[in-house]
């Protein structure tokens, strides 16, 4: 990071109007990274103690932004070589961070290995805000009563910053919506538009190691999957739906939900098993017994991390989403209620369970484990969907009401 006080020289020096047109998308990149992290920051500095595991959540948001940051921009600073090499101009014009970046993580087994995880694990991490955040229509009322960011700046932070990062924040918002029971949105039922966002990023995460790195369709690929998770948060609709006019205590969850997460954890499994048999064991001889290289591929394996800056970072965002999952499938073990009886089951059986998920969590994969418990999650029930701005126009409801509703 030594290179970070030339770098500005540098560029106090070499900026020219054309240089600065050029130079846009990455101003533009940076402005919108920035915004999303005051917001999310600043709701979050609000709610940290308004829940045991929000100060774990903001920590871990901090350590995996720092990680992120530092590999990021290590790799993306001109060294002092290419300061003397090149006009600002002509570096705006080769620097295309985006998409070389992914080019550094999917080069080798190895580092695919690593990658697709992260990405795979994304999809039910989207699927999850899309169902649980207050960012769908009939929420503004509260989003400004009770001051909550909106999924979609998690989501940005989590796209331009780290996935990790926005997920620890998103989480961390969610302990207080559901202390203050202001589940006034939840779509149990997933619309047509996530079910086919969710399929689309999958199938273009499964077939990204076998689109070459220099095709345009690996560019393409990237920005599908980009923009499939992006536009059911963002509001868009295929075939949109008008919210209920009022507040529904849910006994008996739709299924369609938990369907989706099980698909999601079945295709991530099948892909996790399979990278990771291929690389151990790469020929029908080798799947009979363990391979004499068998250490030396789990040697590689662990050290990818260190193979450039770019797989330090996406490694590291992998470790941190997998840390975070563990305490968010914890969390949400000891919040559960047992429908049946008036309070939850014992503290030693939750401690079972939730230990049970932590420790699968690291050894199958986070991607497998997160979206299999959501659809385990999912057939709890008792949980308060939908409640719209003009129900409380009306005065049909009130927030007491949600509250009696959840009590209840």
């Amino acid at each position: 990071m030594d290179n970070v006080q030339p770098f500005f020289e540098w560029l106090s020096k070499e900026l020219t109007p054309t240089a600065a047109i050029n130079l846009a998308p990455v101003v533009i990149y940076f402005s919108t990274l920035i915004l999303s992290i005051f917001r999310a920051t600043e709701v979050s500095l609000r709610n940290v103690f308004a829940h045991p595991t929000n100060p774990l959540h903001l920590a871990l948001s901090l350590l995996s932004f720092y990680l992120a940051w530092f590999h990021i921009l290590a790799w993306m600073l001109p060294s002092s070589t290419d300061l003397a090499k090149f006009s600002l101009e002509e570096w705006a014009v080769r620097n295309d961070a985006f998409n070389e970046a992914y080019r550094l993580v999917t080069g080798s087994a190895e580092q695919w290995w690593w990658s697709s995880q992260l990405l795979l694990w994304t999809v039910p991490v989207i699927v999850w805000m899309w169902s649980e955040g207050v960012s769908h229509a009939g929420t503004k009322g509260f989003l400004k009563r009770m001051d909550f960011a909106s999924t979609l700046v998690y989501v940005w932070l989590g796209f331009f910053g780290a996935m990790s990062v926005g997920f620890s924040l998103f989480a961390l918002q969610q302990n207080v919506a559901d202390g203050a029971a202001i589940v006034v949105d939840r779509a149990r039922k997933p619309s047509f538009t996530i079910c086919v966002a969710a399929a689309t990023a999958a199938l273009s995460i499964l077939l990204t190691p076998y689109i070459s790195p220099s095709s345009p369709l690996f560019v393409g690929s990237l920005a599908v999957l980009h923009v499939a998770l992006l536009l059911p948060i963002s509001g868009v609709s295929l075939f949109p739906t008008p919210p209920p006019r009022r507040p529904v205590s849910v006994r008996k969850e739709p299924r369609s939900l938990v369907i989706l997460y099980a698909l999601l954890a079945g295709v991530n499994f099948a892909s996790y098993l399979h990278l990771t048999m291929q690389y151990f064991f790469p020929s029908p001889i080798e799947s009979l017994k363990l391979s004499p290289n068998f250490m030396e591929r789990a040697w590689n394996l662990w050290n990818t991390p260190n193979v450039n800056h770019c797989q330090g970072s996406i490694s590291g965002d992998l470790v941190f989403a997998t840390i975070t999952s563990a305490i968010v499938m914890g969390s949400e073990v000891f919040k559960r209620r047992n429908p049946r009886k008036r309070s939850g089951d014992s503290l030693i059986k939750q401690g079972v369970t939730a230990a049970v998920w932590i420790v699968a969590t690291p050894v199958f994969s986070v991607s497998v484990t997160f979206p299999l418990f959501m659809a385990w999650r999912e057939t709890w029930g008792g949980h308060v969907a939908w409640i719209s701005d003009e129900a409380l126009k009306r005065d049909e409801v009130s927030s007491a009401d949600v509250q009696k509703s959840v009590k209840e």
